[in-house]
């Protein structure tokens, strides 16, 4: 993909980085694991060797290139929209309920030129939803990389 072909609408955070952090924080407490919060929402789950900042613009600057992605809900409060294994986007339901009527408006510009979405058998729409708008707010990180901060989990 070419670095110039962007999205039309890359959307900004709704939901508070506090309220990410303890989310998360809660959610993965007993695992061993840890995560990489950027402003827009970004999580990058990769290792920690010292270099947090380096590391988290590296995987960001290669996930702008991920067009895939699955929706899983992250407990009663919020969603991840996965890229990748060790790439997702956090996207609260507040947010989602916030934002629903102008991502519907906007559906076309979170698409890359002569990008077909398929929208797998068994999604509804609100999954479909979610998933393009995470996205966006990931190719926002990519492209106005701003680190927030690392959680550690479990006993890391």
């Amino acid at each position: 993909m070419n670095d110039n072909i962007r999205l039309k609408w890359e959307p900004t955070n709704k939901a508070p980085l506090t309220e990410i952090e303890t989310h998360l924080s809660n959610y993965f407490a007993d695992k061993n694991t840890g995560v990489t919060i950027l402003k827009n929402g970004s999580l990058l789950f990769i290792n920690d060797d010292g270099n947090s900042v380096d590391n988290a613009k590296e995987a960001i600057n290669e996930a702008r290139f991920i067009l895939d992605f699955r929706v899983v809900p992250l407990g009663d409060e919020a969603f991840l929209v996965v890229l990748h294994s060790a790439i997702a986007v956090y996207v609260s339901k507040e947010e989602y309920e916030l934002v629903k009527q102008e991502v519907k408006s906007r559906v076309s510009e979170l698409s890359f030129p002569s990008e077909e979405h398929i929208v797998p058998s068994g999604w509804s729409e609100d999954d479909y939803l979610i998933g393009v708008y995470g996205r966006g707010k990931l190719q926002f990180d990519a492209y106005n990389f701003q680190y927030h901060k690392r959680l550690e989990f479990g006993n890391k």
